[in-house]
């Protein structure tokens, strides 16, 4: 590590998982400030060019050289893939370009309008095994109603993705869109998502404090679900039009069960639990 702070790393060594041994390998320390994951011996880099260009790496760190690369124009945008077989990104016209890493190729692409890249900060690519699904974080400069909170209670396992704008749905095999939808300050809850019929959202948006203000609990808790299928908001608490979750009882909670034999999801806090059904809604 040099005095740089923070600190990046200046020399790298590898050993073999084997027997420990090291063995010799080409200095991989600049790329590895570019990469977005590791993949065995490999990583994924994210390498810009002098003309602004991004070039996807696979770089082999025993070998030295790229097992796979892509070019894509300036002003590229890289997806954040919670698949680790599938990497993405958005070029400036607004195509989505979606590549499997195992299989080295181009698995999807499709398009998304310019305008819901507008104040982009983060854009988000998951998929099951029907739909490959783009998320955007889009950051308004003239919102100061509040910030998104998670909801989710930390130390729990539970993970989320916070989604402040388009929702689209690609079809994996054709690459169509088969549904997008504007959600606004949500988290997408991550355990057992792929498992379930609807995406799941949760979060709650605490208003900004004036100095000296001491924040007095939760403010604004909701649950929505939207239909994979169809995009359609199948489930929203508390409905649109009831006056939102708020109070230092409702806290964050801590595990969600899917029972696909009983058709229902839970969402489970230390004083109350939200029950999604095929037929109705449950919330004690």
């Amino acid at each position: 590590l040099n005095n740089a702070n923070p600190p990046v790393p200046s020399t790298t060594r590898a050993f073999r998982a084997r027997d420990g041994a090291s063995v010799v390998v080409p200095n991989f320390a600049a790329l590895y400030q570019k990469k977005l994951r590791i993949i065995g011996r490999e990583m994924l880099v994210a390498d810009t060019l002098g003309s602004g260009r991004l070039t996807l790496r696979l770089y082999d760190v025993h070998t030295g050289k790229d097992t796979w690369s892509q070019d894509f124009p300036a002003n590229t945008t890289v997806l954040h893939s919670e698949d680790p077989d599938l990497a993405g990104v958005i070029g400036p016209d607004g195509r989505v370009t979606v590549v499997s890493l195992s299989r080295r190729k181009v698995v999807l692409g499709g398009i998304v309008d310019l305008a819901h890249l507008k104040n982009l900060r983060h854009a988000h690519l998951l998929a099951d095994a029907q739909t490959v699904y783009v998320m955007f974080h889009t950051v308004d400069p003239n919102d100061r109603d509040g910030l998104i909170e998670s909801n989710l209670q930390s130390n729990s396992g539970l993970r989320g993705i916070t989604v402040n704008g388009e929702v689209y749905a690609f079809n994996r095999r054709t690459s169509r869109v088969e549904w997008h939808n504007e959600i606004r300050k949500q988290q997408l809850v991550l355990e057992q998502w792929q498992e379930m019929p609807v995406l799941l959202f949760t979060s709650r948006a605490a208003g900004r404090l004036r100095p000296g203000e001491v924040r007095d609990g939760p403010q604004g808790i909701t649950f929505e679900a939207y239909e994979k299928s169809s995009g359609r908001l199948f489930f929203r608490n508390p409905a649109r039009n009831d006056p939102a979750l708020e109070g230092k009882g409702y806290g964050q909670i801590y595990a969600v069960n899917y029972d696909p034999r009983a058709g229902t999801i839970s969402l489970i806090a230390p004083s109350y639990k939200v029950t999604i059904t095929q037929q109705r809604e449950d919330d004690r």
